[in-house]
Formats: C-alpha cells, sequence, structure tokens
C-alpha cells in the first residue's frame, strides 16, 4: 500500500523516473531486503574499488595522530594503496561550520589534510547524528578542492573504536552495539547526499559479542541503509589493547561470503606481508572463487611499525625515518606525529640506546633538525645496523622480533646496550648507576626504572607548572594599589590623570610597592 501510494502520479508528476528512495521502500514493504544490496550496488561496486585501487589490496588503517598525510605518503611509496584519514569528530567539525568558521582554519583544518597525490582516500567520520555527518562531508569534500586534491572514494562511518572516549561521544562500536537505528540513519543520510559525487559510503565495523550471525545481521541492516563497502575488524569491542588477542579470521571469512556483491575489507592480527596474503588468498590459493576472496586487507600496528611491510623489498628502519622526515617537511606535519612515528621506528635502537636516543627524543627533539641529529647519533652507535628488526624477509615472516615495535607485549625486549662513546663510560663509572648494572637486572626492570623516572620527572613539571597558575590566578585577583611613583602614598591628580588615558587603566605603581 506504502508504494501504491508513493508511485501514484500526485508523487511523480509528469510520471518521471522514480526516485531512488521510493525503490528503497518498494524493496522493504516488499521483503526484499536480503536482496537489496544486490539490486541497489551490484558487483560493479567491486570492480569500480579495483579500478580506484588499480588492483592492489593493501589499505593503511584510520589511527587518531598517526595516519596523517606524511605517513600516507610515505606508505604509497612502498606498496599501500587505499589509505584512511585519521577519524574526524563530526560534531566538532559540525559546531565549527554552525559558527561559520572557515574549514581552513577551523577543526578540520587542524586535523584534515591532502594533496593531489595522496589518492585514493577514505575520509573517516566518528558521527551519531546524520545531520552532523552530511555537515562534514560537505567541509571535507570543500577542503579536497581547495587543495587540488580528487575527492575521497569512500566516506567512512567509524562503527569500530572500543575505546572509553566513544562510549562518551556515541561512536564506533558503542554506537554499532547500542543504537543501530542511528548508526543506519547516519549512513542513509551520508548515501543520499553523495548521490551525485563521485564519492561512496562505507562503515568500518567489529565483530558484535553476541556472535557471528548477530554481526552479518547488523551489517547487512546497514548495508541496506546505503553502505557501499563494508570493512570489518575480526575482534569484537571487548578484544582491546592487553586484551586483544587473535583476531577471528574465519568469521571475517564468513561476513565476505554473506556480502559477495560489494567490497569488504579484512583487519586484523597482520603482523608480516606473508600474513596479509594468507587472508587475502584464504586457506587455499585458488583465486577463482571471487565471491569469497576479500578486496582488501588493512593493517594497523603493521604498518606504524614497518611502513613498508607490503612491499617485497626489507627497508632498513632507520631509512624508512629519513624519509618519513623528508615528507614531513614537505607538508609541515606537527611535531607530536613526527615524534611518535619515529619512537615506533626506532623501538629496536631507543630500547638498547636509552640515554642516548629514547631521552632525546621524548625530551628535546623539538625540530625536524633535531630528529634527524638522533639518526645521526644512531649511525654512529650501531653502525653494523643490529637494531634493525627483520634483516631478512624469511626473519620478518617467520618469528617473533623482539626489536620490531608490533612485538613490543608479545615478546622479552632487547637488552639496553652500553655507550660507545669514552666520555660516556667515564661518567658512568663516576656516578655509578649503569657502569654497576648487575647481571641479575633485567632489560624490563631497567626499563620500568627508566619509565619512573620519567613519570616522577613530569609529576614534578606539572606540579611547579599548576603552582605558578594558582600564583598568577591569586594575584589577578588581588585589587590594584593606586599609588604615587615617588613617594607611596595617596594618588595625585596628575597620577589620577595618566592612569586614566584613553586606552585603558595604566597603574602608576611605587618600586617598594611592586
Amino acid at each position: 500500500a506504502m508504494w501504491r501510494r508513493m508511485s501514484s502520479g500526485s508523487s511523480r508528476p509528469g510520471g518521471g523516473r522514480v526516485p531512488r528512495q521510493h525503490i528503497i521502500v518498494r524493496h522493504l514493504c516488499l521483503g526484499g531486503t536480503g536482496a537489496l544490496a544486490s539490486s541497489m550496488h551490484g558487483a560493479p561496486l567491486r570492480a569500480s574499488f579495483r579500478a580506484a585501487t588499480a588492483g592492489s589490496p593493501w589499505v593503511l588503517a584510520p589511527m587518531v595522530d598517526q595516519s596523517d598525510l606524511a605517513f600516507r605518503l610515505l606508505v604509497r611509496r612502498h606498496g599501500v594503496a587505499l589509505c584512511y584519514t585519521p577519524m574526524l569528530h563530526a560534531g566538532l567539525a559540525a559546531r565549527a561550520a554552525a559558527r561559520g568558521d572557515d574549514p581552513r582554519h577551523s577543526y578540520l583544518g587542524t586535523q584534515f589534510a591532502t594533496r593531489a597525490d595522496d589518492a585514493p582516500l577514505v575520509a573517516q567520520l566518528a558521527a551519531h547524528c546524520p545531520d552532523a555527518a552530511h555537515a562534514t562531508t560537505t567541509q571535507v569534500l570543500e577542503l579536497c578542492d581547495r587543495a587540488g586534491a580528487p575527492a575521497p572514494v569512500y566516506v567512512d562511518v567509524n562503527l569500530g573504536c572500543p575505546q572509553k572516549i566513544a562510549k562518551k561521544g556515541s561512536y564506533g562500536a558503542f554506537l554499532l552495539e547500542r543504537d543501530l537505528d542511528a548508526a543506519c540513519a547516519v549512513v542513509d543520510r551520508l548515501s543520499r547526499s553523495l548521490e551525485q559525487q563521485p564519492t561512496r559510503c562505507s562503515v568500518k565495523v567489529r565483530l558484535l559479542p553476541d556472535g557471528l550471525d548477530a554481526s552479518i545481521a547488523a551489517y547487512r541492516r546497514l548495508v541496506d541503509a546505503g553502505a557501499a563497502m563494508l570493512c570489518v575488524h575480526g575482534r569484537t569491542r571487548l578484544q582491546n589493547k592487553q586484551l586483544s588477542g587473535a583476531a577471528d579470521w574465519e568469521a571475517m571469512r564468513a561476513v565476505r561470503r554473506a556480502f559477495p556483491d560489494i567490497p569488504v575489507l579484512a583487519n586484523g592480527g597482520i603482523a608480516t606481508r606473508a600474513d596479509a596474503v594468507a587472508l587475502l588468498r584464504g586457506d587455499d590459493d585458488d583465486d577463482s572463487d571471487d565471491s569469497s576472496s576479500f578486496d582488501g586487507v588493512m593493517s594497523a600496528e603493521g604498518l606504524l611499525c614497518d611502513p613498508a611491510l607490503f612491499s617485497d623489498e626489507v627497508i632498513a628502519r632507520r631509512d624508512l625515518a629519513r624519509e618519513y622526515l623528508d615528507l614531513a617537511a614537505e607538508v609541515g606535519a606537527d611535531t607530536a606525529h613526527v615524534r611518535s612515528h619515529l619512537f615506533k621506528l626506532l623501538h629496536g635502537a631507543a630500547a638498547a640506546f636509552p640515554d642516548e636516543l629514547r631521552r632525546p627524543l621524548a625530551e628535546d627533539a623539538v625540530h625536524l633538525s633535531d630528529f634527524r641529529a638522533v639518526l645521526d647519533r644512531l649511525d654512529v652507535l650501531d653502525p653494523e645496523r643490529t637494531c634493525e628488526p627483520g634483516k631478512t624477509p624469511l626473519e620478518r615472516g617467520e618469528q617473533e622480533d623482539p626489536l620490531a615495535w608490533y612485538w613490543r607485549h608479545r615478546v622479552e625486549k632487547p637488552p639496553r646496550r652500553e655507550s660507545s662513546s669514552q666520555e660516556d663510560v667515564v661518567a658512568e663509572e663516576d656516578d655509578g648507576v649503569r657502569g654497576s648494572t648487575t647481571d641479575d637486572t633485567t632489560p624490563h626492570a631497567r626499563d620500568a626504572a627508566f619509565y619512573a623516572s620519567r613519570r616522577a620527572e613530569r609529576k614534578e613539571r606539572r606540579k611547579s607548572v599548576f603552582a605558578r597558575k594558582r600564583l598568577l590566578k591569586k594575584e589577578a585577583l588581588k585589587p590594584p594599589a593606586l599609588v604615587t611613583a615617588a613617594t607611596g602614598g595617596a594618588p595625585t591628580p596628575e597620577s589620577v590623570r595618566s592612569s586614566s588615558e584613553p586606552g585603558g587603566r595604566r597603574l602608576v605603581v611605587s618600586e617598594a610597592s611592586s
């Protein structure tokens, strides 16, 4: 009955083409939700995805403060085709747009950057409000146009973040589990607003704790709402940080089989290129069954540890770090992003030489030249490059490497090295700290002591900053004393007139009273 009313002459004056939303209602009214994705999207979506990525299946995951422009350009040089931006908070961007702020100088201007060779790109949003998601998407497209960059191939809705901030903001995996209707409303609004654009709407999800069947049912509602691509992380919201555990590859393959007509990306458990190839191909090497193979494999921590993860060649991390610094200088990357990436790339070396490398990276380096000086210092300390993880493809593919940041929670850390500088050795013998290290002191204990001292230093700095702020606030609340500069007595008419000149009050305070 609803379909007949919407198909009447009053709804379509002139008998034109039935709008897309009417077709959706028809499918829903006729009980055709299961076939909706096939009729709306169909296999051409997978073909268009592969055309956009030039057939390469390797994908960089969205990471806050990590998948920045300089890092995206770096991994693109080494085999990655599709890159996600860091998560963009739609609520903050929409409020800035409502105030009339210029997108170039507002929240999005500081969080989103791109250029012509940063393509294909996926812009990820954290949103639970359809209007906010639509406003943010409009700003993203405008920023891409101003930068002379192609529009993103997808605008992605974040339904997989398991962090507590996502619970507070009602997005990520919490929105998927607790308010699926709101998630579908966001996807529906974006898909309809992008109908006339080359950009489509996608979703990134996690497995639901209720099981695989519940997960597939939820994903189907998202696809029916208009999601043109699905990225599945093979862990639940509860599998996070130290409790992450192994990703469920079989569950991800079941999701792939449930949605044969749209692109599906797999995410989770990628430590090496061999892992990515195994997940992409499945249990067997038969590529004839295209409907059961993933369209792409996504990596997050694996690429942070090794930006050349998907490359056929093994590149030293310090060389990748120098390459990243060059790109950071080109795009004007934030120093905090640079510091974070270098800590991950130089994880093994920083653990071996904490005083010579880790402390300068954490505290002393401010400019890009400072970070380059740290790399030069590393060449002096480790000329044979023994701190480089995975020196051969065999080692990188078949064993857990304690020198690699990816395995930091899984294997014993590398031993701490003594400095090769004679001056450092003399200093160590004088203060009796590192030179008197006994054999029963483990690397774990030394690292724990190092981090404990760092925490104590930061705590003391915070105390001094807070005390200074309280003092300044207390002084600001005191009533100003207006006295003569010469005698400190009652104010003279001249001093009162001079303190009331146009441009603001000027206090004349005696030297003794100040």
